[in-house]
């Protein structure tokens, strides 16, 4: 019955008299048609098929017979019919251009160059997105400006020059992190894992794909989320972790298969091929290599099918089979040729000169037409008038000039000052995590190890009836006491339960509790305005903060006494630490080989807070102050 409405409906729409009731029923219909597509439903094609008679009127709205070929070229590039897709792109360009629409001429731009990229045409993939890059920069578009830049970053990624593609995949990311776009700042995240992971820095790929994962997931974005898994298996592929690297190409494989992605799809199976190739299963490896270039031939990827063929190759040279290992190899060969040479590579060199070149000529243009209006105009006046308001002019061109250059300046000192303290900060947090693991594993094989020891001798003392039974159980009783206490101490340092069920305060008494038992330190805290329970990243990061700090005055201070205070307002939280032992030189913690401080920071720089510390060397007496915007409770399930 609903099918039946919908075609009644675009029946009526296509018999509609007049010019402009047909408008109206057209741009309903294309909004319909996108919305399912939207929806990943082949039904969208209906209502393009049944606005079609009406766009055939030469006379009809010029924006609407292009944003038909623009819905009808989505729909085959989620199908992964690329050619078909550019067809009606170009015809949707074609159109935008007569109207003079120049914001979709540069939408329109940037998705002819994404076809471009999917079948290795690379050359006029950059002459595409440059193209769009030019036009979004006049209509400062920042979104378009983002997603051009992405593009052409993507080229020169496949091309090896890492540097190049790092400095617009930066431009992407950035872009995205002032527009606040979820989705763009993901895809940034997955980029700058790429490159990281070409250069071998796969700590740092790692982390931004994982980045990347996590705010597809909570946007529920099914390409996303395969695309993060795909990257991530390919991480451990670098890094000579097959296992770990099947793992997340199976975990990416359905995500594709949902989206109907064949290219994704056509990947994942390719690099699954390699992973086994690289553990000797070379049968497993045929199979998946041979399905992903199935798919690769039929959406016609000619990267993959490349891929495809070395990785057969190799596995029928590994199983005795030359005859089909050197035709896979051939064909590896001949695509190798035409996909990606040195004449295409100095081509596309070319045009980002001529691009960048093109830009300092309108510059140029634009300054002497200037000049010349003020000629015309300072002609008309007295010489006196003239002569003032040209060294006016001049002073002012001077001093705009000097000051955009300080500020060009300024902004790029900012952008590498923050890209070495986003770097120091994930080496730091990597580095305590690593430090953290081995301390627990000692911590396993050092007590748990000697007390297994024990109850595994007073266990086979049984076998020989040469003690009593009782006394046996009596002192396996005892180590299994020990044991559990042994596990409780590690558990609490490595999360304590009472931070996570009752609270910032409750956990700092216990911990206050823990060192007083020790009798090295008396530790005393105060809190005030902490009747409600913070966001959980605040409440982990002023612990962690505490712990560290204090376990530091343990270690290397003569003081007696501490004091932890926690206060908050309606603005603000404030953590003071204060000791009573000597001063130091604050200079030594911040240059220190120890990660301690480092870490600190960047627990401080995770809840966007500032971190503090007043010591002088020779008096006693240091304070640590750590304060910090009061984030929104309601947040506090979104920071998990």
């Amino acid at each position: 019955m609903k099918n039946l409405f919908i075609t009644l409906l675009m029946v009526t729409c296509v018999s509609a008299s007049g010019q402009g009731l047909d408008s109206i029923k057209v741009a309903d219909l294309l909004k319909s048609a996108k919305e399912k597509m939207n929806q990943n439903a082949d039904s969208g094609l209906l209502y393009l098929d049944s606005i079609k008679p009406i766009l055939t009127n030469k006379d009809h709205n010029l924006y609407q017979k292009a944003d038909y070929h623009k819905a009808l070229g989505i729909w085959l590039y989620r199908k992964s019919l690329y050619d078909s897709s550019s067809f009606h792109y170009e015809k949707a360009l074609e159109t935008f251009e007569k109207g003079g629409y120049e914001l979709d001429i540069a939408k329109i731009a940037v998705n002819l160059s994404i076809n471009y990229n999917r079948l290795g045409r690379f050359e006029e993939t950059i002459e595409s997105a440059t193209k769009a890059l030019k036009m979004f920069e006049k209509l400062s578009d920042r979104k378009g400006i983002s997603v051009a830049s992405n593009i052409i970053g993507q080229v020169y990624f496949y091309n090896d020059d890492y540097t190049k593609a790092m400095l617009y995949f930066n431009r992407y990311l950035q872009n995205a992190l002032d527009a606040q776009d979820s989705t763009e700042i993901a895809g940034g995240f997955s980029n700058l894992g790429a490159v990281f992971s070409k250069l071998e820095r796969f700590d740092s790929a790692i982390f931004y794909n994982q980045r990347a994962l996590e705010i597809h997931q909570k946007l529920g974005n099914q390409y996303g989320i395969g695309n993060a898994h795909q990257n991530l298996g390919m991480n451990y592929l670098s890094r000579s972790m097959p296992d770990s690297a099947i793992f997340f190409y199976q975990q990416a494989l359905p995500f594709y298969q949902t989206t109907e992605n064949k290219s994704g799809q056509a990947e994942v199976l390719v690099n699954l091929g390699k992973c086994h190739f690289s553990i000797g299963d070379f049968l497993n490896a045929i199979n998946f290599s041979i399905k992903g270039q199935q798919i690769a031939q039929a959406i016609n990827e000619p990267v993959l099918i490349q891929e495809s063929s070395l990785v057969l190759s190799e596995c029928y040279e590994s199983t005795g089979d030359f005859r089909r290992a050197l035709s896979a190899y051939k064909q590896y060969d001949s695509l190798s040729q035409e996909i990606f040479n040195e004449e295409t590579r100095n081509n596309i060199e070319e045009i980002n000169v001529r691009y960048e070149t093109e830009k300092k000529e309108q510059q140029i243009a634009l300054q002497a037409a200037l000049l010349s209006e003020k000629e015309a105009q300072n002609e008309r006046n007295i010489a006196m008038i003239i002569g003032l308001v040209i060294v006016i002019v001049s002073l002012v061109l001077v001093v705009m000039l000097n000051r955009s250059r300080s500020r060009k300046k300024q902004q790029l000192l900012l952008q590498e000052a923050q890209t070495i303290l986003r770097e120091a900060e994930i080496e730091a947090a990597i580095s305590s995590q690593e430090k953290e693991r081995s301390r627990f594993a000692k911590d396993l094989h050092d007590g748990f190890g000697q007390m297994i020891s024990i109850l595994n001798l007073n266990l086979k003392s049984l076998e020989d009836g040469a003690k009593d039974k009782q006394e046996v159980f009596e002192n396996s009783t005892k180590v299994l006491e020990e044991m559990y206490q042994e596990l409780k101490s590690i558990c609490f340092n490595l999360m304590p339960q009472t931070l996570i069920k009752h609270g910032i305060t409750a956990a700092l008494n216990e911990f206050a509790a823990r060192v007083n038992s020790t009798d090295k330190l008396f530790v005393e805290t105060d809190f005030f305005g902490l009747e409600e329970r913070l966001t959980e990243v605040q409440e982990i990061s002023l612990y962690r903060i505490t712990q560290e700090w204090v376990n530091n005055i343990m270690k290397y201070s003569d003081a007696r006494k501490v004091t932890i205070q926690v206060t908050r307002d309606e603005d603000e939280i404030t953590l003071m630490i204060e000791d009573d032992g000597p001063g130091f030189d604050l200079d030594l913690l911040r240059k220190g080989k120890g990660n301690g401080w480092k870490n600190m920071n960047s627990r401080a720089n995770l809840i966007n807070g500032e971190l503090e510390l007043d010591t002088t060397p020779g008096v006693a007496g240091s304070t640590l102050i750590v304060n910090a915007k009061v984030f929104a409770q309601e947040s506090r399930q979104e920071l998990v």
